[in-house]
This record gives structure tokens, sequence and C-alpha cells, in this order.
């Protein structure tokens, strides 16, 4: 069993080197010509494999036509939306040679009291990790996805304020 190294790319896929590494008694044997058949046991060893800090072949063309693929898709959905957003801003010019008043989009508004009253209404769980976060060796703890009500306060006020500056945010809703 003549022993191989082993490379193992990102993708977990394997290849074998083409020659061995070292050579079995066997196969030594069949070189000098005292054996008449070679060895076939392929063997690996944990010393001899080798990780490849990339994806395999096969693995980084099926990627980059995936990549391909979504770029696409995204180049067709943004002219899609222009059309869309062309045709929404005719009919609201037709709509307004009509004299049809037409809906505005309404901001939502979230007041610093309505923001408090919002936080205070925290769930059996928030209560849970807000008391955990404050714990000794929260540190520890994989807790950090988790805001803080400080930091919500400060995100939702500071989206506010772009909101009021007439920064577009999308919210989905049309």
């Amino acid at each position: 069993m003549c022993n191989y190294r082993k490379y193992i790319y990102l993708c977990n896929h394997t290849v074998l080197s083409p020659s061995p590494v070292q050579t079995c008694q066997e196969q030594k044997g069949h070189e000098s010509g005292e054996n008449s058949e070679a060895c076939t046991a392929v063997e690996t060893h944990p010393r001899n494999n080798l990780k490849v800090a990339k994806l395999c072949d096969a693995c980084q063309k099926r990627k980059d036509t995936i990549d391909k693929q979504f770029a696409s898709i995204k180049e067709r959905l943004g002219v899609l939306r222009s059309v869309l957003e062309k045709g929404h801003d005719q009919c609201k010019e037709h709509l307004d040679e009509a004299g049809v008043e037409t809906e505005k989009k309404k901001k939502p508004q979230v007041t610093p009291e309505r923001l408090d009253e919002i936080i205070n209404k925290l769930t059996s769980v928030e209560k849970f990790l807000k008391t955990k976060m404050d714990e000794e060796h929260a540190h520890m703890m994989m807790l950090s996805d988790y805001a803080k009500p400080e930091e919500i306060r400060s995100s939702v006020l500071e989206m506010d304020e772009h909101n009021e500056l007439g920064e577009s945010m999308d919210t989905g809703e049309e």
C-alpha cells in the first residue's frame, strides 16, 4: 500500500497526487524486477494531507456560472423595475390630468415616546437575554447579536432622521 498525498479543497472535495509520496515494499519489488505485479492499493495518511485554500475546478466553474446568472438576473430586475416605475409615473400623471387625487406615500414616523413604549413591551425572551447580557460572564456567551434597548433607540431615531432629510429608505411598500 503506497502512501499518496491528498489535497483537500475548500469545498471538501479531495484529489490524490498522481505519484506516491512513499512506495511500499511490493512496489519497490516491482520496480527492481522481483515482483511481476505493481502495487494497486492506494493509502493516505493525515501527515500527507494538504488543505488548498480554493474551490476545486468543478465547483469553481459551477460558482462562476451561478454568479453570472445572478448578475444577469439582477440586471434584468433593474430594467423591469425601471419600466414599472416609468409606468407608475405615467399612471400618476394621467390621474393628475383627470383631477383624481393620488395617494401619497406615508413615511413611518416613530416618536421617542412611541419608541419607549415599544421597548418597554419586551417579550420574556428579550428580558431573559437582557439579564444574561448584564451577567459577569456574558462576554463568553454568544449574545452579541442581540442589541441593547439603547442601541435600538438610537438606530431607529437615526433612520427616522434620514427619512426626514428626504433620503429614501426601501421599506417594501409602494
